[in-house]
């Protein structure tokens, strides 16, 4: 199944959505709340970055 990753630009927590929700022109920016899993608190940034496929690895 393909995937579409974004990327917290602040604490790097990744989410991934399937391919067929994103269709064929993902939206460059995802807004989401989440936790840093680094200090297990709401993380202050909302906006997450779509990441491409070759920044993944």
């Amino acid at each position: 199944m393909e995937l579409t990753y974004y990327k917290c630009p602040e604490c790097g927590f990744m989410h991934q959505v399937p391919g067929y929700w994103s269709g064929f022109s993902p939206d460059e920016v995802l807004e989401l709340q989440h936790v840093n899993l680094a200090t297990q608190e709401t993380c202050s940034e909302y906006i997450l970055e779509l990441v491409e496929d070759h920044d993944i690895l």
